[in-house]
């Protein structure tokens, strides 16, 4: 039996800064005779350590936690036959309760434009470690100004607070507060998964020759994932948040088969043969869903019915598992009771890869 519970948490602050003005740089491709084998740049004349020479662009902030905790049970048996060639069956069974949650959520503001000098950040600046080492025409620049980090996490208050009183952002999303970042319904979810498994092989052996071991593991998985969708109304206006879950319900059959072959007693060859499945992740099964209303600057007279499509984006909670058939051979030569030399050939047939992909369809309400 085993119970684990873990919760990780993570906080991104970024302060993003930008050049104050254009500069000259200084390439080196390194394609040429005695170049050095490989691209180079710095910037002409340029001062890193002046704070004149940046301007502030804008303020990141990220908040995330995740939280995890099952239950595993698991028993495991083996019969002993009394028969020489196959001395001995194995069997067992598994189950486990999976429960996770995760919230994630992120704003920002956006203030390039301005050329805000980033003196007039109240932040404090240092140059950063110096890198780029081992090049010669980059020893004009290897380092840049950068804001401390207890400046930023000391002050985030007024930091905030600062962000604030600079009044409208040139865009962005989020209400800043001088709070940290709250969770965001569209990328936060729930998620269930149970899942039940049972095995049984059989140990195989023809004296001292031949062994191995033949067997099959069926799993079954059931799952749940709860999250938000968003959607802009037909006819415009602020968009709806509308929870939504998703229950799925799925089998794999996992046949393995394996040989020892003790050619002479240093040389050895084994061959095996499995099945193996991999689950997609609590992310990609995410069923939260944004989809916005539909552009209105569309010519008139379109014949494409996508010309004037809603766009949207979201996660699958009908992903099947990643599944794999797996060949593997070695042939080992053991000429010491310490040493080996092996050489193993394998071969992978995948189905089923996980990517991201743009559907096109035509919602019978939505529309295109």
């Amino acid at each position: 039996l085993a119970r684990s519970k873990s919760t990780f948490k993570g906080s991104t602050e970024s302060v993003d800064y930008a050049f104050a003005n254009r500069q000259t740089i200084d390439f080196n491709s390194g394609t040429g005779p005695g170049t050095g084998g490989g691209p180079e740049f710095s910037f002409h004349n340029f001062d890193a350590s002046n704070p004149a020479n940046y301007i502030f662009r804008g303020l990141y902030e990220e908040a995330q936690v995740s939280k995890g905790k099952d239950f595993q049970g698991r028993v495991d048996a083996e019969y002993e036959t009394g028969i020489s060639f196959l001395p001995k069956v194995e069997f067992g069974v598994r189950y486990t309760d999976h429960k996770a949650h995760r919230e994630f959520g992120n704003r920002y503001a956006n203030f390039e434009s301005r050329r805000i000098p980033v003196s007039a950040v109240p932040l404090d600046y240092e140059l950063f470690r110096a890198g780029f080492r081992g090049t010669d025409i980059q020893s004009g620049f290897r380092t840049f100004l950068s804001p401390t980090y207890s400046s930023v996490r000391d002050n985030l208050s007024g930091l905030r607070q600062y962000i604030i009183n600079l009044g409208p952002r040139d865009f962005g999303f989020g209400t800043y507060t001088t709070a940290d970042v709250g969770p965001d319904p569209l990328q936060t979810y729930d998620a269930r998964e149970k899942s039940s498994a049972a095995y049984a092989q059989l140990n195989y052996q023809f004296g001292e020759v031949v062994d191995g071991v033949v067997g099959m593991r069926v799993v079954q998985t059931r799952d749940r994932i709860d999250g938000t969708s968003f959607v802009t109304p037909i006819g415009g206006g602020a968009g709806v948040f509308t929870p939504v879950s998703i229950s799925n319900k799925y089998t794999n059959w996992l046949p393995n088969a394996s040989l020892r072959w003790h050619i002479t007693p240093q040389i050895q060859l084994r061959l095996s043969a499995t099945k193996t499945r991999t689950r997609p992740t609590f992310g990609q099964l995410n069923p939260s869903a944004n989809l916005g209303a539909p552009p209105t600057n569309c010519a008139p007279g379109q014949t494409d019915p996508f010309a004037c499509a809603r766009v949207g984006g979201g996660g699958n909670p009908f992903l099947k598992p990643f599944k794999s058939t797996n060949y593997d051979a070695s042939l080992e030569y053991y000429f010491s009771r310490t040493g080996l030399i092996a050489a193993a050939v394998f071969q992978r047939d995948l189905k089923g890869f996980i990517q991201n992909a743009q559907v096109r369809y035509v919602d019978p309400n939505l529309g295109p």
